[in-house]
């Protein structure tokens, strides 16, 4: 399909990009309801209890380390072609959970979640940024976040739900993935400017790595504090999930304002890496924290340096500013 072909379905476009963005918070939320029992059912298995948590974990793990690869692949071979081959990887390794017995064989289709949750990620979110511009990628930034957070509180009750039936019930829900595909294939086209293998491009200008750290800098530890809520204190999370909601969209944003085209699949993937870092990370940090002082402090010590990571970010835009007005 050419671009011409995709470009007559707009509704559908955005109906399945905002569908394979719901794809990347369902990937935890859906089973973490049926860990109990799932823990029981492989009671006998050795250190039962770390295994069956790390199958809630570790596709954070593998998405934060494929993200820069899944980046680079975009820009290489085309946003549309990974994107849709990750659905489906996300798809089979999802619902492996359905028929595999054996704890690690389920970590490791959880670990190949992880992968194609990266792709779907860095893909769907490129190519936003490649239909969308000016307002109009604010607004569907916008509500690309209110979307992942809707999917993720109604696949959370969805797996609620279905674990009621049996543990493995909520790995069906992975299955909802492939309901993307016919969407991918006909709502979806590569954009025109960015041909996979063309030499005759013109060239790229330079990237503001600086500028580029910044912004990953405070996608982790906007993550690594926000993880601090849903693991350390639940209660408050109604309070602090405002914050959240202006941040994810406007990293994004951020990044696509100056990234070429050429790069914006690497730049992308690299903010998913130091999200989902920062994800991973948090309770490794808190936890010590902890023991020094209470979840008060903690608080107050994460946002001072959330503070303090500001204003250098400030700084630093502002010297750029007045460097190109000199």
């Amino acid at each position: 399909m050419n671009a011409g072909e995709g470009q007559q379905h707009p509704w559908l476009r955005r109906y399945t990009l905002l569908g394979a963005s719901a794809l990347t918070v369902m990937a935890g939320a859906t089973i973490s309801p049926t860990i109990p029992a799932m823990q029981d059912h492989f009671s006998a298995v050795a250190d039962v209890a770390l295994l069956t948590r790390l199958v809630l974990t570790i596709p954070g793990l593998f998405i934060a380390l494929f993200s820069l690869l899944a980046g680079a692949v975009v820009d290489r071979f085309g946003r549309k072609r990974l994107l849709i081959l990750t659905t489906l990887l996300y798809a089979l390794s999802g619902m492996a959970g359905l028929v595999l017995d054996d704890l690690l064989l389920i970590l490791v289709s959880r670990a190949l979640l992880g992968v194609a949750v990266a792709g779907v990620m860095t893909s769907a979110t490129t190519l936003i940024g490649d239909y969308f511009q000016g307002p109009a990628r604010d607004r569907f930034m916008g509500l690309q976040a209110a979307f992942m957070g809707f999917g993720g509180v109604v696949f959370l009750l969805a797996g609620g739900w279905l674990g009621d039936w049996h543990w493995r019930g909520p790995f069906a829900i992975y299955g909802l993935a492939l309901l993307l595909i016919p969407g991918m294939l006909w709502g979806l086209y590569e954009p025109p400017q960015h041909r996979p293998g063309d030499s005759g491009a013109a060239p790229v200008p330079p990237l503001p790595r600086w500028r580029v750290a910044g912004i990953y800098a405070s996608a982790l530890l906007g993550m690594l504090a926000f993880y601090m809520v849903p693991v350390q204190i639940p209660h408050r999370l109604r309070e602090l999930g405002v914050g959240m909601g202006l941040m994810m969209p406007n990293f994004s944003l951020w990044l696509m304002g100056f990234t070429p085209m050429p790069l914006r699949g690497r730049v992308i993937g690299g903010l998913t890496t130091a999200i989902f870092i920062g994800q991973f990370a948090s309770p490794l940090v808190v936890t010590p924290l902890l023991t020094v002082t209470d979840i008060a402090g903690t608080l107050l010590y994460t946002g001072f340096g959330a503070l303090a990571l500001g204003a250098l970010i400030l700084l630093g835009v502002s010297v750029g500013r007045w460097r190109r007005r000199g």
